[in-house]
């Protein structure tokens, strides 16, 4: 296209950012600011969501430092997304700061702030900043609940999570939504109450999910519960057979009691049914760049020198008596 405008790159921007591809939207908020048109605080939005999802600490602070140039650090749409930038990227006072420097504070502001401390287990300032929201006469919205859920979940704080739940629709006339569920039947899990969580995903008026399903079988992999862990990893393989997680999980557990005909028979049905292991993937942005790595792939920038390296780093270690531990071939990655 020849001419190019805020609005364009905005929407370029959203939809690089909603499709994952952090890359190219940094690089088009680079030529942005190069080409000389003022980004808005829509496209400052959609890009910090980008960096904070890649955890791109050094890209999102740079963002920050054009965001205070350009002026729109007082913009609400803008502080929000700092401050869940700053909260994805576990930097919680450079988040509290932004958000408690703001004129006004309006739902969506607390909703990101709240959510923020949930996910970095802050449960008591969120809990705080709920209040402060109550007091200042905001009603709270079901993405409200959803982070104080996730905060007493986070905080071990099950008796003040269960007397939210119970009281939503009475107290602020929000209806139990799947989202809701999800978050009282995480808290159980968090806390070992696998039998208590099992209970809630039967009774609730909703059809389980697979996230769900999944949240119980990861709970039942830490707390080694490996009979409930069967029950559950079949109910995952009949609404999707061709999902990596329950073989992976029963493989591994079957691995760590030295169950190897067990591992063979999971081994098998995979083969079988055609089911793969998803690859594990990692980055990490260098000046400009973002490198992207996949395990068991040596396809990527100085891949051959750097396992090299690893290679030699492991043969010292075995000659200084390292033996590493080796339960089954079922890791995540």
């Amino acid at each position: 296209m020849e001419m190019w405008d805020s609005a364009l790159c905005n929407s370029m921007a959203s939809a690089y950012a909603q499709n994952w591809l952090v890359s190219e939207a940094l690089k088009l908020f680079v030529v942005v600011i190069r080409v000389g048109i003022m980004p808005t605080e829509f496209t400052f939005a959609s890009i910090l969501s980008s960096s904070s999802c890649f955890g791109l600490t050094e890209q999102g602070t740079q963002i920050h430092c054009w965001v205070v140039k350009l002026n729109h650090e007082t913009d609400r749409i803008v502080a929000s997304a700092l401050v869940d930038m700053y909260t994805k990227l576990g930097a919680i006072e450079s988040a509290m700061r932004i958000f408690f420097s703001m004129a006004t504070k309006d739902l969506i502001s607390c909703n990101t702030m709240i959510l923020g401390l949930a996910r970095n287990g802050q449960a008591m300032l969120a809990l705080r900043i709920f209040e402060q929201m109550l007091v200042k006469g905001l009603q709270p919205d079901r993405i409200t609940l959803i982070g104080v859920l996730t905060a007493c979940g986070y905080g071990g704080m099950i008796t003040e999570g269960k007397n939210l739940f119970l009281s939503m629709k009475e107290k602020y006339g929000i209806a139990c939504s799947l989202e809701h569920y999800a978050c009282i039947i995480d808290m159980m899990t968090r806390a070992g109450s696998l039998r208590e969580a099992m209970e809630i995903i039967e009774t609730m008026p909703h059809k389980p999910t697979l996230f769900i399903w999944n949240l119980l079988l990861e709970a039942c992999r830490i707390h080694g519960d490996m009979k409930f862990a069967e029950i559950v990893a079949e109910k995952v393989m009949e609404l999707k057979p061709y999902f990596p997680l329950p073989y992976t999980v029963l493989g591994q557990m079957y691995g760590m009691r030295g169950k190897w005909e067990s591992v063979a028979r999971v081994q098998k049905a995979m083969a079988e049914r055609g089911v793969k292991k998803v690859s594990g993937c990692s980055w990490i942005g260098v000046r400009d760049c973002i490198f992207v790595f996949e395990s068991d792939s040596i396809l990527h920038h100085g891949g051959e020198a750097t396992y090299s390296l690893l290679r030699l780093l492991v043969w010292e270690m075995k000659e200084e008596g390292y033996v590493p531990e080796q339960h089954s071939e079922f890791e995540y990655g």
